[in-house]
């Protein structure tokens, strides 16, 4: 199952015991019209290094598993590529730019 998106996502940092792990949410309307959340384990190739709440665009991704000691599944995300968004410039507007004819609402 191949992965990309078109809007960016926001990945989740933890920090634990065990080294760094990641993770993304993903969100549905129950049957009461509320919203319930799940998180899906990501993994990024070459040991990429996001902080937390990292906005990112996926290229290429697939669903993936690996058995748990208790020989339950556990699925994941391998992400093989992406980029991270785009911070958007602030606007300015040039002095040069400002119409002073207009007539003042005030």
């Amino acid at each position: 199952m191949n992965i990309s998106t078109e809007k960016p996502i926001i990945v989740y940092r933890y920090d634990g015991q065990y080294g760094t792990t990641y993770s993304i949410r993903i969100s549905k309307k129950n049957e009461k019209g509320e919203y319930i959340n799940a998180f899906i384990p990501i993994k990024l190739k070459d040991n990429a290094d996001l902080k937390n709440n990292d906005r990112i665009l996926i290229n290429q991704a697939f669903l993936s598993f690996y058995s748990k000691k208790d020989n339950m599944n556990q699925f994941y995300i391998m992400i093989l590529d992406y980029q991270l968004e785009n911070e958007k410039p602030i606007e300015t507007i040039k002095m040069d730019e400002i119409d002073y004819q207009e007539e003042l609402p005030f």
